[in-house]
């Protein structure tokens, strides 16, 4: 649900601020109804699972619903180039999610844990970064210029 979530964010913080609270109400009543609906379904047979199963189906119909509200009605874009973006870098993540099952690291105080943090931290950068680099080196580009320029000016 949190990852669904962090996905949605930009779309819904584009449509909090132009404002379009109106338009986009009867969307968050279908979410509420998918959300109970899936809860009633699944909680019978999965226990307090089923609740976490209705919860991301409605979360994953808000944000799908966000993301081409957004880019239809508000940044006039197609979704095609959203979903690649979604899908390249989630494919990573969850390889390296899955990595991180496989590597048995003992953590024996605080500074074992910055220092292993940092660790994960940089490799999990250069594999996520390597990626967009090799799918998408036009907003890498406007990435690095704009990191150059935010440098510039401080």
């Amino acid at each position: 649900v949190g990852v669904v979530n962090n996905i949605k964010v930009p779309a819904r913080m584009i449509v909090v601020a132009c404002g379009k609270f109106k338009e986009t109400k009867i969307y968050s009543i279908i979410e509420m109804l998918i959300n109970i609906i899936g809860q009633v379904i699944f909680i019978p047979i999965c226990g307090i699972y089923g609740a976490l199963i209705g919860c991301l189906l409605a979360h994953l119909y808000r944000t799908i619903n966000f993301i081409s509200y957004s880019n239809k009605n508000i940044l006039g874009v197609d979704n095609k180039r959203t979903i690649k973006r979604i899908i390249v870098f989630l494919i990573p993540s969850i390889i390296i999610c899955y990595l991180s099952k496989l590597v048995n690291i003992t953590i024996n105080g605080y500074l074992e844990w910055i220092v292993m943090s940092f660790v994960v931290f940089i490799i999990s950068s250069i594999v996520i970064l390597g990626i967009g680099i090799l799918t998408d080196k036009k907003t890498f580009n406007e990435f690095t210029a704009t990191i150059k320029n935010l440098v510039r000016s401080h």
